[in-house]
């Protein structure tokens, strides 16, 4: 009988370890996922998947939607690059297994979130970096799949996070987050100026055609050169047309008014 309740006790107190934190801004939340409803808000579609069940709740999921618009609009060009993103941090913010792969140095409920580190497996690193690798300017500003994964942890808000990636030799540890199963390839989803192994296989010739050139350039590189340069000039053309328009409200405040 003794025996029976210390079993009972120890598998209750596994059970109110399962999430790591909650909230917006994020509070230590060492308790059970509870079936908050998420409709129409960031990682709602991830609901079934979660078993109903979630560590996050309805203002952590609303700030988390309206700070994401950003993500859409720098990695948009590509829905599978964008979509392993999301659900990348969805399982981070939502997933009801959270304490099993997010650790923190503070554990009292209630108390600030202080330095989470989320711990993912390479192999899912790297698919993802590999789904949004050709999206303009990433390949360029983040060379290598940790530089992508580290920048982004950084600037996680409102708490920067930590990433941790097992030893290379040790990648299947189940103590690492790793989904391989829900990796979004680019080719199932992307065309071939963001996914050139969308490409193969093809039977438009204007695609795999490696005579195309125009000039000592080819016409992937051509066109790839040319879209980043719109979308340079038009980020650049929206900065001076802000502060033009800010200028002009400046001195519109301080024309003095005429009797």
């Amino acid at each position: 009988m003794i025996l029976l309740l210390l079993i009972l006790f120890l598998s209750s107190f596994c059970l109110e370890n399962q999430c790591r934190f909650q909230g917006n801004p994020p509070l230590v939340w060492e308790k059970p996922p509870q079936p908050y409803n998420l409709t129409n808000l960031a990682c709602f579609e991830y609901y079934d998947y979660f078993d109903g069940h979630v560590c996050c709740n309805a203002s952590q999921a609303l700030f988390f939607k309206e700070n994401f618009a950003e993500a859409v609009s720098f990695f948009g060009s590509c829905s599978a690059c964008l979509k392993n993103i999301y659900f990348t941090w969805c399982n981070y913010a939502c997933h009801p297994n959270q304490s099993d792969y997010v650790n923190s140095s503070n554990h009292v409920n209630g108390e600030p979130l202080q330095n989470p580190t989320f711990k993912i497996c390479r192999r899912w690193a790297k698919q993802v970096y590999e789904s949004c690798q050709f999206v303009p300017f990433v390949s360029a500003m983040w060379p290598t799949y940790v530089a992508f994964w580290l920048t982004q942890a950084a600037s996680a808000i409102p708490v920067p996070v930590t990433l941790e990636f097992p030893p290379n030799d040790q990648d299947d540890d189940p103590n690492y987050w790793c989904p391989l199963d829900k990796i979004r390839p680019c080719q199932d989803e992307c065309d071939c100026l963001v996914c050139p192994s969308a490409c193969e296989g093809t039977n438009d010739i204007s695609y795999i055609d490696n005579d195309c050139k125009v000039g000592k350039l080819s016409c992937f590189t051509f066109y790839l050169i040319l879209g980043c340069s719109f979308i340079g000039f038009a980020f650049l053309f929206s900065i001076i047309r802000r502060i033009i328009f800010r200028n002009k409200k400046v001195g519109f405040e301080k024309k003095p008014i005429l009797n």
